[in-house]
Formats: C-alpha cells, structure tokens, sequence
C-alpha cells in the first residue's frame, strides 16, 4: 500500500487534512479585499501574482463564530485544477 503525504492543520483542537499534492504555498495572512455578495464564510480574496484568489475563513464554514485574525495567521492555498483557493 502506498503512503500519501498531508499537511494536517488544527482548528478549535480537531486535526484536519488536505493531501499534499493540492497545497501549492503557503504565507502568513495578507489583507484582503471583501467581497459584498459573497457568502458569509469567503474572508475576502487575494492577488497571488495576478490571480485572484478567494480565502475561506474556516471557522465561519465550520459553523463557528468569526474569530479575530492576527498577523500570524496563514493562508494556505490549495491548488485543485483550475481553481486556486485560500
């Protein structure tokens, strides 16, 4: 059986995985710009060289309240085709 590598991440002290494969980089947290008529849990969107890249902000996906973002926060932007997301 062949082993795949994840990039496991926590959040509110459960572990979540992405395969490897599909993370193309990742920085600490930029501004970013709002969208107004996008759903509640896209934070807002970057430019990644060109690309507009929208970033989900996890904990509002995940049905918790909004928490406050810091510097030291990061983004990791996957990659699935043609779509990027953060």
């Amino acid at each position: 059986m062949e082993s795949m590598p994840y990039l496991i991440f926590r959040l509110h002290n459960s572990l979540y995985a992405v395969r490897a494969s599909y993370v193309r980089e990742m920085f600490y947290l930029p501004m970013l710009v709002p969208l107004e008529e996008s759903p509640p849990f896209i934070a807002g969107v970057l430019n990644l060289r060109g690309k507009i890249v929208p970033v989900i902000d996890l904990d509002v996906r995940f049905g918790h309240a909004p928490g406050q973002r810091n510097l030291t926060d990061a983004v990791v932007v996957l990659d699935a085709g043609d779509v990027l997301t953060g």
